[in-house]
């Protein structure tokens, strides 16, 4: 289920800032997706066109901020 009201983040950005490969960028979405945290549209070619955190992604970033904080 995709989290309504969340912007998309393109895949193209993803890749820019995180500055990792293309087929690296697919694996993480592939591998996000298959645990429920994100869920992506893909475009032609390995990097996805855009990418969304689930509700279940963002529940786990928030338990993350209030651990490290």
């Amino acid at each position: 289920m995709e989290a309504r009201g969340l912007p998309d983040v393109s895949g193209a950005r993803l890749r820019d800032e995180l500055e990792i490969p293309d087929h690296d960028l697919a694996a993480a979405c592939t591998y996000l997706v298959g645990e429920g945290l994100v869920t992506v549209r893909w475009a032609h070619g390995e990097v996805p066109a855009t990418v969304v955190l689930t509700h279940q992604g963002i529940r786990l970033m928030e338990a993350e901020e209030e651990n490290s904080g």
